[in-house]
């Protein structure tokens, strides 16, 4: 690698996904948490790649013939010098790898073009303006081995757009996750983006980010990354992008070429999301999500250890581990249970709120072949909850359910509203009830734990070949939410029929879905779906 520089408590549940958030008046900066002692314990909730240590690229070595889950891993340099030289006979590859932006020179896997703008700026979009790259280690490009050009976060400036620091300042920070077999080439399937507000901010304690090997108790080595800020999107030596809010009633716009083997879902932080995949070559597609940011409730709890209950200590991984202090969860990871036992001490009130824009791949959701197609983007499903399943919506009792964790109030003492966005392909949708052509309805319904109905605003509709449906201004007493696609049997042809029809009936129609292998020199990929297709320059086999 080279340097540059550049450079009570609430569960909900969803049917037909949601995105859970409200307005609020953006904040001087991010919350961050209060100081506390090491002798405490505790929980944070944190984004999949929320801090900045995290962004920086690296490759690295596994031997994977240790037995256990901790894997003896090693820093490389570069692909083909030890350790990542393939002479371990049980070697394994990774590569963690932020994107640069795009250039004469970088024409795939790279940022294409950012934008911010007021949501009543719909006709005239100007393009954010590209000032450099953060100092950072990068990973040079690989044609063998299919490892694309690297960078570090980019940082850029939208005129007009000010932030809750006084500044125009944004970083886009774009990575995707990679791996390879001995002398396999590298493939990848996991891709992330956040857009993040920020503000220049000095001081001694900043650093460059740095990757370093440490040795473990049993003799193994692991990766460590010093030089990370909670409360910054980015370090340097002396500086700090002091993460900020975004601009009330702003939208964000990310343009990205990426790889056509990303597919299946994104799940993402953010609200009223529309999305475009156009086709560059055989191997690239062009990436754009516009959307609202989301603003989400923080959890964060701190106690003393007198304080810890029996029921924590049998449930969370670190107390049982016997380390102290607060421990940070993945907001899309995290046990619904685990939460649910640490909230009691927090009075059913979010301490902070932020304002985020981010979207990653997720696993697809069950109960259907129709959200297993492989060959191309399928959806995107947005919470602005607390804790939110890491996966796609589930299709259950003929709608998609999708489960998220919540308190009651805000940390002004409102209560919390929520809103939930789903954006699918349209003929996913179609296949799930196997509905013709025609226009389809959404029958939604919000009942809280007392049996009340809630008054929501609700979406439905249909643009570019893509479903949007949405929820917003329910609240967290623990409703149920649930969305059901119909469509008037007058509109039905063929072998299509109206979503009233008989489970076991609507399960033979799920199974026309085909799976096809499909080869380009000596890739295949396996294509699911109702007429199931090669992508351009590969061939059925």
């Amino acid at each position: 690698m080279t340097m540059r520089k550049a450079k009570p408590l609430y569960l909900l549940v969803v049917s037909c996904s949601l995105i859970f958030g409200t307005i609020f008046t953006a904040n001087a900066a991010q919350w961050t948490p209060p100081q506390t002692s090491i002798d405490n314990a505790g929980l944070n909730i944190v984004e999949s790649f929320f801090n900045t240590g995290e962004s920086i690229s690296r490759l690295t070595a596994t031997d994977n013939s240790f037995t256990s889950a901790m894997f003896n891993t090693r820093l490389c340099t570069q692909f083909g010098i030890a350790p990542c030289d393939g002479s371990a006979p049980n070697a394994g590859f990774n590569v963690y790898e932020v994107l640069p932006v795009c250039s004469d020179v970088i024409t795939e896997w790279c940022i294409d073009g950012l934008s911010i703008y007021s949501g009543d700026n719909l006709t005239v979009i100007d393009q954010a303006k590209f000032i450099r790259n953060t100092f950072g280690p990068i990973l040079n490009k690989n044609e063998k081995v299919g490892l694309p050009q690297g960078g570090t976060i980019s940082l850029w400036n939208a005129p007009g757009q000010v932030n809750s620091g006084g500044t125009t300042n944004y970083a886009v920070y774009t990575y995707i996750l990679g791996n390879a077999g001995p002398n396999g080439r590298f493939s990848f399937q996991d891709f992330r983006a956040m857009v993040l507000p920020y503000s220049e901010k000095s001081g001694p304690m900043y650093r460059n980010g740095t990757l370093s090997e440490f040795p473990q108790p049993n003799g193994k080595t692991n990766i460590g990354i010093n030089g990370a800020s909670q409360e910054c999107a980015w370090t340097e030596d002396g500086k700090c992008g002091l993460m900020q809010d975004f601009p009330e009633g702003s939208r964000a716009k990310l343009s990205i070429r990426v790889g056509n083997s990303l597919s299946g879902w994104l799940m993402g932080r953010m609200t009223n999301p529309s999305i475009e995949v156009k086709t560059l070559s055989t191997t690239q597609n062009l990436l754009t999500v516009d959307s609202e940011p989301a603003t989400v409730p923080k959890f964060w709890v701190s106690i003393s250890k007198s304080q810890i209950t029996p029921e924590i200590s049998a449930i969370d991984p670190a107390l049982r581990d016997g380390n102290r202090g607060v421990h940070n969860q993945l907001a899309n990871s995290t046990p619904f249970d685990l939460t649910t036992a640490w909230a009691k001490f927090m009075n059913d009130k979010a301490p902070g709120i932020f304002t985020t824009w981010s979207i990653s791949t997720t696993n697809r959701g069950s109960g259907s072949n129709c959200l297993a197609d492989s060959s191309r983007l399928l959806g995107i499903v947005s919470t602005n909850s607390m804790l939110y399943e890491g996966n796609a919506p589930n299709f259950i009792d003929d709608a998609l359910n999708y489960k998220v964790f919540g308190l009651h109030f805000n940390p002004d003492g409102s209560v919390f509203q929520g809103k939930y966005d789903l954006l699918m392909r349209s003929d996913t949708a179609r296949c799930l009830y196997g509905f013709s052509a025609a226009p389809v309805s959404a029958n939604v319904s919000i009942t809280s734990s007392s049996g009340a109905e809630q008054v929501a605003t609700t979406v439905l509709s249909e643009k570019s070949g893509w479903l949007h449906l949405g929820a917003y201004g329910f609240t967290f007493s623990n409703p149920t939410i649930k969305i059901k696609l119909t469509q008037d049997v007058s509109n039905q042809t063929g072998n299509a029929r109206s979503s009233a029809v008989a489970p076991e009936q609507r399960s033979k129609d799920v199974s026309r879905v085909q799976t096809i292998t499909c080869q380009l020199n000596k890739v295949k990929k396996k294509i699911s779906g109702t007429k199931p297709v090669c992508p351009k320059g590969y061939k059925k086999v």
